[in-house]
């Protein structure tokens, strides 16, 4: 069921876009804060603000704003890191302090992906040994593997003593 959207009286005005613009440049604004910056009454500014049309319009913005800084900040990332990049190269190339080589090459390589971890001791992978053995029995050989396999089992791994044999007669 579709409901009709209650709208302000005579749509979005340029009050409206203001209202929304500082909101979005000062997010923890207070009512208070608005009306005396906008010359209304905190009521009024409340009543508009909470409109389901200045909502639908400030959720809008918001996205907007938002898929433009998305969209924007993997680009400057990628800026910022070449610029990084190239400084400390220049920075390395003119350098002989020992200390300062052996900071920015930890440095790299830790932000590579090989630092050591907190267990001490640089990072290793799990290499897992598998031996496979493949052994051709014939008939015979395999019957009798099974019986001595049977008769190990079915003996006591160890022999019980007896506590009389253990303590010694008084």
């Amino acid at each position: 069921m579709n409901r009709p959207q209650p709208v302000l009286k005579n749509g979005i005005k340029g009050v409206h876009e203001a209202f929304a613009d500082y909101m979005l440049v000062n997010p923890g604004c207070t009512l208070r804060e608005m009306g005396a910056v906008f010359g209304y009454s905190i009521a009024w500014i409340c009543t508009v603000i909470n409109q389901d049309m200045f909502k639908a319009y400030f959720a809008e913005r918001r996205g907007d704003i938002n898929a433009s800084i998305a969209e924007d900040l993997p680009t400057k990332l990628a800026a910022a890191a070449h610029l990084a990049t190239e400084r400390l190269i220049e920075v390395l190339e003119k350098t002989d302090d020992a200390d300062t080589l052996i900071d920015a090459f930890d440095k790299v390589l830790h932000r590579y992906g090989y630092a050591p971890n907190a267990k001490g001791g640089a990072q290793s992978t799990t290499v897992m040994n598998q031996q496979n053995n493949v052994f051709y029995l014939n008939r015979e050989e395999l019957a009798s593997a099974r019986s001595q396999l049977l008769a190990n089992h079915a003996q006591p791994a160890l022999e019980e003593k007896v506590v009389s044999d253990l303590v010694p007669a008084a």
